[in-house]
């Protein structure tokens, strides 16, 4: 059954098609009329005629001669302001609606791409916003779209804040490919799931919202905040390629306390960017691929205010790592090892953090440089 928007889609086709029928036979009419009266000498005097005629302007220099010629200029000058007329209220009635479907979070994202949706509700969704706008990769609220069931008025308050001017938001359901499909997911960089707070069961939205995610877009990093262990393997397993799981950081971080005090104080600093130190990648030298993690290091002993610790391997987008991975196996020469290489292949970990390697440990393709980098001083 065909809906209201083929409808209206079915509406500007047939206008679009009546100007152009209307165009055409009044500029090819004219020319038949007036050709002989040595006013015309290209069509593109024609042209010129009926934009100047159609608009109402009227500057005189080309004037039908022929009783036909005047008469299909009463006709051009009356549907030109027939025409000017509807299309302006149209486009401001256009123009309005979309506005007011922006207002109340019912638009659609379709002139974004490469964007960061966020999904899901936080009491402290302020902040999360915030920092994406701060150290994220755009650094600019208006290629953010938050996707939230919450009352608009709480999402509008968030749009109000200075540090969040142009946030896009969409008043949905994180679950629904619908309400994703609007947020322009399909073209997305990247994901982030938040558990809400307010949901008697978070983690099943989350899981939903990520499988949800998932059909319109397999290659965009999508990340997930689960709250209980329980779900972790399901939600992996739907398709989030990071895990943020507050319980076991809150384990992790209590024991690490107990066992050596004042760590909490070191995690704290690096996980700030406003902090002395923080926690970054770089480039591996395409040079170095090949060569051994002692290699890398040499290359970092004479960077000030930069240490080394570790790598970050089969970095970008999983699909197509295990593409690459399975293809790779498949050149095995020798048949006996080609089932072990597309086992392997099949169990490559997108982003698999290597810290403090051997100093043997080759680097590979698609890896990034793990440093603690110092804050520069005179930064805010």
């Amino acid at each position: 059954m065909k809906g209201p928007s083929w409808s209206k889609q079915a509406n500007v086709w047939r206008l679009g098609l009546g100007l152009a029928a209307f165009f055409g036979g009044s500029c090819w009419l004219f020319w038949h009329l007036e050709r002989d009266q040595g006013l015309l000498k290209s069509p593109l005097d024609v042209l010129y005629w009926w934009v100047t005629t159609a608009a109402t302007v009227g500057y005189g220099d080309i004037t039908p001669r022929t009783q036909g010629g005047k008469a299909l200029v009463i006709l051009v000058v009356v549907a030109g302001v027939t025409v000017v007329a509807t299309g302006a209220a149209r486009a401001g009635s256009y123009i309005l609606q979309q506005r007011l479907l922006q207002l109340r979070g019912l638009g659609r994202m379709d002139q974004l791409s490469g964007h960061t949706i966020v999904c899901g509700w936080s009491d402290d969704l302020d902040g999360i916003l915030e920092s994406l706008v701060t150290y994220g990769p755009t650094t600019r609220a208006d290629h953010i779209v938050l996707v939230s069931g919450q009352d608009m008025d709480r999402l509008s308050a968030l749009q109000n804040r200075p540090e969040l001017a142009g946030l896009h938001v969409i008043a949905g359901d994180i679950t629904k490919a619908a309400d994703l499909e609007r947020a322009g997911a399909a073209r997305a960089a990247m994901a982030l799931v938040l558990a809400d707070e307010g949901d008697p069961a978070p983690d099943s939205r989350t899981l939903l919202a990520v499988m949800a995610f998932r059909q319109l877009n397999k290659e965009a990093h999508l990340s997930a905040e689960v709250r209980e262990q329980r779900f972790v393997r399901y939600v992996k397993d739907a398709g989030a390629d990071e895990l943020i799981d507050p319980g076991a950081f809150r384990r992790a971080m209590a024991a690490q306390i107990l066992v050596s005090p004042g760590m909490g104080n070191v995690f704290y600093d690096l996980l700030r960017f406003d902090k002395g130190a923080f926690f970054g990648f770089e480039e591996i030298p395409g040079g170095l691929i090949g060569q051994t993690f002692a290699d890398l290091q040499r290359r970092y002993l004479d960077r000030e205010g930069v240490m080394l610790v570790g790598l970050v391997e089969n970095v970008g987008s999983p699909l197509q790592i295990k593409r690459e991975a399975l293809r790779e196996a498949q050149k095995t020469p020798d048949v006996s090892h080609l089932v072990n290489r597309l086992r392997e292949a099949k169990q490559v970990q997108p982003h698999h953090p290597v810290l403090c390697p051997p100093a043997g440990h080759v680097l590979k393709p698609r890896s990034l440089a793990v440093v603690v980098r110092r804050q520069p001083e005179n930064a805010a």
